[in-house]
């Protein structure tokens, strides 16, 4: 009798763990789901997380949120847990497994990793795959992509970054987690910039890598700047550097000459419609030239390629080594440069760009600006793709709260690569500015997202690991300060 009264508790427990939510069960619950897919780690258990789809509508309808945990090593570290918010919008966050199921990240914590509502696991997931095109701005795309927001019942008021902070309280609450750290990269910065907005006394402290502003979000001016910065810096330091010195002697004037050219003799490509299959022409003007080098530098090889590629078009351009179209469109396109890989889900990079970035930009007074600041006038990578969806995307307006500036007395660390084009150093600055216990680290010879590098992770795992205490960023001296360019020809 004993024995079966002790398995009756621990079946009831089982069912408890896997079926926690709040008070109010009609809000959100918890369940226990299986990991099938992921890599087989010991102490890694897998959920859902049902919630509202759109709180702003009283008669929607539940959604699922896919949620990995895995438990600290040390079974009796008392270290708060750390949740990981990856970038996009639209990358799958349980892809940040691999990334930091290390010991230092885990030896003292949980680590928490969920795919944000609308991608990967969850349910439902509006991958919008086309949208990763050079054709994304083109009507059928983005009707292909609303289309798939129809057919799987979902509401597009729903996907957007307030809605997850709030799916990730709802999550931490059904969790039994008082408070926990909050890492993001790129957009998981606003994410986590937000979530300390809404759930402030959840909050433990924050890592911010290559963040995003709320206030100002996106701001083209900010990235005009600071391309330009970043290139002036490139030929500087490759100027600096004998080897490519020698490979690349007046790279700064061969780019000037590329993108002189260019205005005179814009670049046709040949780009299939994703959605008709037909070869459609495709101008790339010089200021889309320096956007494709720019975050070739800020995002692939952190510089490294810079110079080889500025080189290979002014060869190509004089008649010196004339690139074939298959190679020109290989040399625009090669790779979506927003992506961290080909399984980003667009459908909630699309609403998101619809509710949180259109309707606050002045494009007037931005494209006035950006014909002063070429060939460094470029556009936000994604700009196309919003303006032209946003007329037909019916997806609503965030809440003009959101916009503002977040100020917390919270613990954060800040990083930002020298070299990174995607989020200029001004954004980070601005998120700085209105917290008033900022530890602040310029990663040398680095673009965007460090999570890669070794001294950014150390610092990230000590910083968890003792939020208040004095960070030792001794290793930043340590590493290479300019970057190893390429120099084959």
């Amino acid at each position: 009798m004993v024995k079966r009264n002790i398995l009756l508790i621990l079946i009831a427990l089982l069912i408890w763990s896997c079926s926690s939510g709040s008070n109010d069960q009609t809000q959100y619950s918890l369940r226990c789901s299986d990991c099938k897919g992921l890599p087989q780690i010991d102490g890694q258990s897998c959920y859902m997380l049902s919630v509202k789809e759109n709180r702003n509508d009283a008669n929607s309808r539940f959604i699922d949120v896919f949620v990995v945990v895995l438990k600290a090593l040390n079974v009796s570290s008392s270290g708060e847990p750390t949740i990981f918010l990856h970038g996009g919008p639209g990358n799958i966050g349980t892809q940040l497994i691999n990334k930091f199921n290390t010991d230092k990240f885990r030896r003292n914590h949980d680590l928490v990793f969920f795919d944000q509502r609308g991608i990967g696991r969850s349910n439902p997931s509006i991958l919008c795959k086309n949208l990763n095109s050079l054709l994304k701005a083109d009507p059928l795309v983005i009707q292909e992509c609303l289309n798939e927001f129809v057919n799987a019942g979902a509401d597009i008021r729903g996907y957007d970054t307030r809605q997850s902070a709030i799916d990730l309280r709802e999550l931490r609450e059904s969790l039994g987690i008082s408070r926990w750290n909050v890492y993001g990269v790129s957009y998981g910065t606003r994410l986590a910039l937000d979530l300390m907005r809404v759930d402030p006394e959840g909050t433990a402290c924050l890592v911010l890598d290559s963040p995003m502003s709320t206030s100002d979000p996106n701001n083209t001016t900010d990235i005009n700047l600071n391309m330009k910065r970043v290139f002036n810096l490139m030929f500087n330091d490759c100027t600096a550097q004998d080897s490519c010195k020698a490979a690349y002697p007046d790279l700064e004037q061969k780019f000037y000459t590329v993108t002189d050219y260019i205005k005179q003799n814009p670049i046709v490509l040949q780009a299939k419609n994703p959605v008709t299959g037909v070869m459609t022409p495709l101008i790339r003007s010089s200021d889309d030239y320096t956007e494709r080098i720019g975050n070739i530098i800020g995002l692939e090889n952190y510089g490294r390629l810079g110079p080889s590629r500025i080189n290979k078009m002014f060869k190509h351009i004089t008649g010196q080594s004339v690139m074939t179209s298959q190679e020109m469109n290989t040399y625009f396109a090669n790779r979506d440069p927003s992506t961290f890989d080909d399984s980003v889900f667009w459908g909630i990079a699309l609403s998101v760009y619809c509710r949180e970035i259109y309707p606050i930009m002045d494009f007037t007074a931005l494209d006035a600006y950006r014909a002063v600041l070429s060939p460094f006038g470029i556009h936000h990578q994604d700009e196309a793709l919003w303006r032209a969806a946003y007329p037909i995307a019916n997806s609503g307006e965030i809440e003009k709260e959101f916009w503002g500036p977040v100020t917390s007395d919270k613990p954060v660390l800040i990083f930002s690569g020298t070299y990174d084009t995607l989020t200029p150093k001004a954004w980070a600055d601005k998120v700085a500015g209105t917290l008033s216990n900022v530890t602040f680290v310029s990663i040398p010879a680095a673009g965007h997202a460090l999570f890669d590098l070794t001294c950014p992770r150390l610092l990230i795992a000590a910083f968890l690991d003792n939020p208040t205490g004095n960070l030792d960023i001794s290793c930043i001296s340590a590493m290479p300060q300019v970057p190893d360019f390429q120099t084959e020809q």
